[in-house]
């Protein structure tokens, strides 16, 4: 994420209910769905999971090629316009995951 790690860190209460919100509308859950596990420092790296979501990253994923694919198609002729990457760790590997930090 583009957030600064220091901030996030300090300010962890605030920043969990912010995230929590931020990924339970676009997977349709209640934001006490999603419980962050860990951040690691970067580009602030949030490993989370989502109670009744098998696979949150490629669910996140499948919603942002939507909405891309919708906002290409209104404003840039169908060309593209951007996309974020998503990772999704299997449930055991997440919290200590190399790739992290």
């Amino acid at each position: 994420l583009e957030v600064d790690f220091a901030l996030a860190t300090a300010q962890r209460a605030a920043f969990d209910a912010a995230f929590a919100s931020d990924i339970s509308r676009p997977l349709a859950v209640e934001e006490e769905a999603v419980t962050v596990l860990s951040l690691s420092a970067g580009s602030t790296a949030v490993v989370f999971e989502v109670a009744g979501v098998a696979d949150a990253g490629r669910a996140l994923q499948e919603e942002a090629e939507l909405f891309f694919d919708a906002v290409a198609e209104q404003v840039n002729g169908g060309e593209p316009v951007g996309s974020r990457d998503l990772a999704s760790l299997p449930p055991a590997a997440a919290p200590h995951d190399p790739r992290l930090g």
